[in-house]
């Protein structure tokens, strides 16, 4: 069973019911992020500088990590590095998919790590802003996987190779940023504060439309798809082929674009079980989309019906893991 919490606040609030309730997961998290990053002079370089820009641009997301690190009991220091993992090491994880099938948007994701990390839900009602569901990791903000509000948006996050940018927004905090987007507008203006640290990729539902969100250290791009879109970690949209980075040689990548791709042409009637047993899919082994080696896995499951806003989530691999039902 995956963790669930709920809670209502203000950040600081949110941030020490999280410590709280996952205290135990989170020193596993840590132990084991601390154990593959020692603090190098140049790690604490690239920490003080990216510290520096997300408390500028997101004072509030500063104070929830704080308030993770009292309700945990544990310096805050040691949130401030797990935060900046994304900048640290590329990793060639997560796939999505979403299509429009008339009454409702369904949109399913797996998340993949190189290593199995605890995980939690969050139902959240911040003082300011929409209330959202959220998948994420302990000891991290909300937001790092699949999240819907209540204004009706709903996104992923998956990771894409690009050039590390020691003067921009950290990742984790421009997609906490996201969990308070009420219009497309708006969820662009957070991504494009300023110059971005690493890249992403993003499929967005609002309003039952589709889109790609793409970004890099110094460039955006958002396209709108129908009737269906899929996600890996190669940037698709023309605008930004020239910014993906050597580190993503050897992907996985486009094999499992491809599957899905084709899974949405032979699939002529799409369900929230038709997207389980995708998501579960072991057809083509060493590129599926349920991933199973060693340094290379998925750690979570999640289908959306955006209309119900109801999540189901599967804690580790949906081939062998129940899904559980979570509503907004």
């Amino acid at each position: 069973m995956i963790p669930y919490i709920e809670v209502a606040g203000d950040a600081k609030k949110i941030g020490e019911a999280i410590g709280e309730h996952l205290r135990d997961d989170i020193v596993v998290a840590l132990q084991r992020f601390e154990k593959r990053f020692k603090h190098t002079p140049k790690l604490w370089a690239w920490k003080k500088k990216l510290a520096s820009i997300a408390k500028k641009f997101f004072p509030e997301y500063i104070k929830e990590l704080q308030g993770i690190a009292d309700g945990a009991r544990q310096p805050f220091d040691r949130f401030l590095s797990f935060s900046f993992e994304e900048e640290l090491a590329y990793h060639d994880s997560c796939s999505t998919l979403a299509i429009n099938i008339g009454h409702t948007v369904l949109f399913g994701h797996n998340e993949d790590w190189d290593h199995p990390m605890p995980l939690y839900v969050i139902k959240a009602k911040p003082k300011k802003g929409p209330a959202f569901l959220s998948v994420s990791y302990a000891g991290q903000l909300p937001g790092m996987s699949a999240t819907i509000n209540d204004a009706g948006f709903v996104y992923s996050a998956n990771s894409i190779a690009t050039p590390f940018h020691n003067n921009g927004l950290p990742k984790i905090y421009c997609l906490r940023g996201l969990a308070t987007a009420r219009s497309l507008d708006q969820a662009l203006n957070i991504i494009s504060a300023h110059d971005r640290s690493s890249g992403n990729s993003s499929v967005i539902v609002f309003k039952k439309q589709l889109y790609i969100l793409e970004w890099s250290p110094t460039k955006i791009a958002l396209e709108r798809c129908v009737p269906w879109v899929a996600h890996a970690n190669r940037f698709i949209l023309p605008e930004m082929k020239n910014e993906q980075s050597s580190a993503s040689r050897g992907s996985t990548s486009d094999k499992r674009l491809a599957h899905m791709w084709d899974w949405f042409v032979c699939t002529p009637r799409v369900t929230a079980q038709e997207m389980k047993n995708v998501l579960s899919d072991h057809s083509d082994p060493k590129h599926s989309l349920c991933r199973h080696n060693k340094d290379d896995q998925t750690v979570a499951s999640v289908v959306i019906d955006t209309e119900k806003k109801e999540m189901q989530v599967a804690y580790g691999q949906p081939c062998i893991s129940p899904f559980q039902k979570f509503w907004l």
